[in-house]
């Protein structure tokens, strides 16, 4: 009887005997591969490409988890650290780690599960990993196959697969490159100079422009201050070698979930939470003192050094901002990120509230002390541009009014009724095709006349309502920002 194989990843090489099984992770991934090769195999996929864009992500579980999971490691963290953090102290720092891990996890179960023989053959990968922080742990398991390969590892044989092809691999170990600009250091600078400087509202990477970021120091009288990114890298000496203790770290286990977590959690922890916790948490604390308000529109998703001066500004009695960055923002029913930012910021702007205080990300010169930004400008070089999702660049796009078409055949079931609303106007209007060959036939046909069909576009009813409604503030106001920071 010929083998049957599991095709995971992309690079994946199709080296089987001829004629036999192969069960791809997607249709998206057998899409991937060449259809001459194919035809040596039978094959099939465990997801419809529609399952796969429409993806169920399970909310109730992963908040249900969540709670469970912070819980039992914030008890044992405040053990080993011999601290007494709150649920929402831990919350502030773990979320993030916990809920991609909770959801990247689980949605493998659900699909293996679909596996019927448990003699099917497949590569996984068993190895230690050692992360510095959450960033460098979520560029792995998003970016990578190592660690994906490590959880298929541990789902597979606890589902009980007995022809794995573990791959054994060396510690891993991956750790960041701090950076230091010279605006960083200035303000170190200031701190030191002016010891009684304190009550301030810094913001990184908060997406305002630099022009803007210019005027509100001037405007609040130096009290809203804005650094780079950078300046929340750690610097110096960090432990690399796994505390024992990690061994220890258990969370009562009811189903296949929970086991896997378990393993998993005890290898991939990362390190800012255990062996480098001290490091982390009194990095710069001198200056964490002495802040009140703490804003950005990144940071709190890709850095832990900034959820731990969060953290602390939180419990000093600051407040926590946040900026939006990407377009669909209180669109969806559910997402990782606005479920941290509810949990935990005080103050959230958001583009198309109709109280808040703008857009300023579409700024065309929206940086902050880098060299140069594309942001909002890069579509102005093309005669029509061709997008295939509801990302940042449909509203960047819908912003600046440039000629765009969309190619979806989402069925929506992830956005909330008023995006749902927004998409069928833009199909309505001619700018969104349910499929590729009907957005050919249309491009095919106007593409000499764009310009004037696009004029007409932009003069209708229904493309005014939609950048009323998602852009209800033309511009960026500054003085409303300074004075929500002064309360």
């Amino acid at each position: 009887m010929k083998n049957i194989n599991l095709i995971n990843y992309h690079n994946q090489k199709l080296n089987f005997e001829k004629g036999s099984k192969i069960i791809f992770r997607n249709e998206y991934l057998l899409l991937h591969y060449d259809k001459e090769k194919l035809k040596n195999y039978k094959f099939n996929s465990l997801e419809s490409l529609k399952k796969v864009f429409n993806k169920n992500k399970d909310e109730k579980l992963i908040k249900s988890k969540l709670k469970k999971y912070r819980y039992h490691l914030a008890k044992f963290l405040n053990k080993i650290h011999d601290i007494n953090f709150t649920n929402q102290d831990w919350g502030i720092l773990l979320d993030y780690y916990l809920m991609v891990s909770i959801l990247i996890i689980n949605l493998k179960i659900k699909n293996f599960k679909k596996i019927k023989n448990n003699k099917i053959s497949c590569e996984v990968s068993k190895r230690d990993f050692f992360f510095l922080d959450t960033k460098t742990f979520k560029d792995e398991i998003l970016l990578n196959q190592d660690l994906n390969k490590y959880i298929d590892y541990l789902i597979l044989n606890k589902l009980g697969f007995k022809n794995l092809k573990i791959e054994k691999k060396k510690p891993f170990r991956r750790l960041n490159r701090p950076r230091k600009l010279l605006i960083d250091k200035l303000i170190e600078l200031i701190f030191k100079i002016f010891p009684k400087y304190s009550q301030i509202s810094l913001i990184s990477s908060g997406y305002l422009g630099f022009k803007n970021c210019l005027l509100l120091f001037f405007r609040s009288k130096f009290k809203i201050l804005f650094v780079n990114s950078g300046f929340f890298d750690l610097n110096g000496e960090i432990k690399t070698i796994k505390n024992s203790h990690r061994k220890n770290i258990i969370i009562p286990e009811s189903d296949i979930l929970d086991r896997v977590f378990n393993e998993f959690n005890r290898n991939v922890l990362p390190s800012c939470f255990f062996e480098n916790f001290d490091k982390f948490y009194k990095f710069k604390n001198n200056i964490a003192k002495k802040i009140k308000n703490l804003g950005s529109a990144v940071l709190f998703l890709e850095s832990d050094v900034y959820r731990f001066f969060a953290m602390k500004i939180k419990k000093q009695g600051g407040k926590l901002m946040n900026f939006q960055h990407g377009g669909l923002n209180r669109m969806r029913k559910f997402s990782l990120e606005e479920h941290l930012v509810d949990s935990y910021a005080n103050i959230d702007f958001w583009w198309h509230d109709a109280k808040g205080i703008g857009a300023p990300y579409f700024n065309n010169k929206n940086i902050i002390l880098k060299k140069k930004s594309n942001k909002g400008t890069i579509f102005q070089d093309f005669k029509i541009v061709v997008i295939d999702n509801f990302s940042t660049p449909l509203f960047e796009l819908l912003y600046k009014s440039y000629p765009f078409i969309i190619i979806n055949d989402s069925n929506l079931s992830e956005y909330k009724n008023e995006f749902k609303s927004i998409v069928k106007n833009l199909e309505k209007l001619g700018i969104l095709f349910t499929s590729e060959k009907r957005a050919a036939q249309f491009l095919n046909f106007n593409y000499q006349n764009i310009e004037s069909w696009w004029k007409k576009i932009t003069e209708k009813k229904q493309f005014i309502q939609i950048k009323k409604k998602l852009f209800p503030i033309k511009k960026f106001d500054q003085l409303k920002l300074i004075d929500i920071l002064k309360k």
